[in-house]
């Protein structure tokens, strides 16, 4: 009489590796924007990034709320932290958060615009300048570290000024925001 073998799987096994609540690290993550402006790409980081992920064992229930401050955006060359003013209005709306309470399987063949394929979408809601919209953030890769105490990830997204309202300053700045994130998040052991 033969009895089956249950044998976990290496996805089995890292999903149970991550679950748990995360602490997004702020020393290690970075939003890294990349847009238009007179025509030429400009390039910038957010470099405060705050925030928790919840990672059930079931991952479509995967929750993530993260707050970006406005005022530390910064880029380089001749526009030097002046979009932030400008662009972001960030005396008025100081801060941009993002809340996920969902993941959901990307069915269709799609690479993001830095080649990666990735096979999750975090769905959420993003608030940018007082105005709020749902977005879909393509996760490329989770990699649970330190034996799931820390979770590195990659993420891309695309967004548009004009959905939320922004100032393009007399069309000067392009309407396609490219959204790059990368980082880690520590389980929360308090």
């Amino acid at each position: 009489m033969r009895t089956a073998v249950m044998t976990e799987t290496a996805v089995d096994v890292r999903v149970r590796q991550t679950q748990g609540r995360y602490l997004i690290d702020a020393a290690r993550t970075r939003v890294e924007v990349t847009l238009r402006c007179v025509g030429m790409p400009l390039r910038g980081v957010f470099d405060s990034v705050v925030g928790a992920l919840d990672v059930p064992a079931d991952l479509r229930g995967s929750q993530l709320s993260v707050s970006l401050d406005t005022a530390r955006f910064r880029t380089g060359g001749r526009h030097r932290n002046r979009l932030a003013g400008d662009l972001l209005d960030a005396e008025t709306h100081p801060t941009i958060r993002f809340d996920a309470d969902r993941m959901e399987p990307i069915l269709e063949p799609f690479v993001t615009h830095d080649g990666d394929r990735p096979l999750w979408a975090l769905v959420g809601r993003l608030t940018l300048s007082g105005v709020t919209r749902t977005v879909r953030i393509a996760v490329g890769g989770v990699s649970p570290v330190n034996n799931g105490d820390t979770v590195e990830f990659a993420a891309t997204t695309t967004v548009r000024c004009s959905d939320f309202g922004l100032s393009r300053r007399g069309g000067l700045i392009g309407d396609v925001v490219r959204v790059r994130i990368v980082g880690a998040a520590d389980r929360d052991t308090g």
